[in-house]
């Protein structure tokens, strides 16, 4: 079984759990009763999370289109596979973040039905925004990228941004050259951030310190 087919099951089985639990509470009566009184919608039935089998495309590469929920496993089997995912983020919560926060979008490349790349774009509502881009590594050179970069861009242009930004790690440096083969360009700027939450900002320390020893550790192993 490939790499990333063997992910998916994994993540599969997590998301099947995680789904039934959130159906669970969902459909509690307490919760219902309370949804009103807390300002918030009551929850939707089951019958109003179907799912459409038809993929809506982007205006102008048909491959591409919005990901539905059942494909959340195997994006996030393929953002492993590319190293895109690290313990301090959850995949899943962020995919969830961008489709409840109303302005962000997970789109997929899709080759012969099997999800080959995601890209994962939104915007502030002052500038757009690039994230998790990948592209299974058996897929590769086949020109994926560049069309799912292609079409994160016309989300934005499609929402009246004037700019959209992207992050690369300093230990990705390499795609460094794909991107300003596409016009991208260095800002000169310093990303900085401060967790908010005290707790996980302690949590997400410890874990950040855990994986640059280990890959301290794996570049020591390789010279």
């Amino acid at each position: 079984m490939a790499p990333v087919a063997a992910l998916a099951q994994v993540h599969r089985r997590r998301l099947r759990v995680a789904l039934s639990a959130r159906e669970a509470i969902r459909e509690a009566p307490t919760c219902r009763a309370l949804a009103p009184l807390l300002g918030s919608p009551v929850p939707r039935s089951s019958e109003d999370d179907h799912v459409s089998d038809t993929i809506p495309e982007t205006a102008n590469d048909p491959a591409i289109g919005e990901a539905r929920a059942q494909d959340d496993a195997a994006v996030v089997a393929l953002w492993t596979a590319c190293g895109l995912v690290r313990p301090w983020n959850d995949p899943f919560d962020d995919i969830r973040l961008c489709r409840e926060s109303g302005h962000g979008v997970l789109l997929v490349a899709r080759d012969q039905g099997r999800v080959v790349g995601a890209v994962m774009t939104g915007h502030d509502g002052h500038r757009g925004a690039v994230y998790y881009l990948g592209v299974d590594p058996a897929a590769r050179r086949a020109g994926w990228g560049r069309r799912l970069v292609a079409a994160a861009e016309d989300w934005c242009r499609a929402r009246g941004l004037p700019k959209i930004n992207l992050l690369v790690r300093k230990e990705n440096s390499g795609v460094l050259g794909f991107y300003e083969a596409l016009g991208w360009r260095d800002t000169g700027c310093v990303c900085l951030y401060r967790a908010l939450d005290p707790d996980k900002a302690e949590v997400e320390a410890a874990q950040k310190a855990e994986w640059a020893a280990r890959v301290a550790a794996k570049a020591g192993a390789g010279r």
